[in-house]
């Protein structure tokens, strides 16, 4: 029992799930819980630059190294959302 319960954490991590992104136009759209973020790399920074796409305000996250971008924008969104629930307003464009 104890060990599926393990094996079931260890499914979540962001290590054991790939890379999943589109790319149009030089730009990445990565899902991240069914949302989606547009992400470049600003070279100038030196850093990948993340904005959920259809929230009604900015959701941004950076991450240093591609393999972060799934756990950092999770964090963003979360805090986000999080954010919105409790001032009672709706996170999403109309």
């Amino acid at each position: 029992m104890k060990i599926q319960k393990i094996i079931n954490k260890l499914k979540n991590l962001t290590l054991f799930h790939p890379l999943k992104y589109k790319e149009i136009d030089g730009s990445r759209f990565y899902t991240i819980h069914k949302h989606t973020a547009k992400v470049d790399f600003d070279k100038e920074m030196g850093l990948y630059v993340g904005v959920f796409q259809n929230m009604r305000a900015m959701t941004i996250f950076y991450a240093y190294y591609e393999s972060d971008i799934p756990s950092f924008g999770a964090q963003a969104l979360k805090s986000y959302l999080a954010h919105c629930k409790n001032n009672g307003l709706n996170p999403y464009r109309e």
